[in-house]
């Protein structure tokens, strides 16, 4: 399934990112995290083990 994936948003592949997340541009998401439906994570925003 097709994200709509900001520019420079930067999800490591072992994440699992729900279709209907909002992230927006720049996000770090690191391994093993899980973003739900209806979360919406704003720009430069980075999860927990993230460079």
């Amino acid at each position: 399934m097709e994200h709509d994936v900001p520019a420079r948003a930067l999800i490591d592949p072992t994440a699992c990112v729900a279709p209907a997340a909002r992230l927006g541009g720049g996000v770090r998401v690191g391994p093993f995290a899980v973003i739900e439906d209806d979360v919406e994570i704003g720009a430069d925003a980075r999860s927990p083990r993230t460079r």
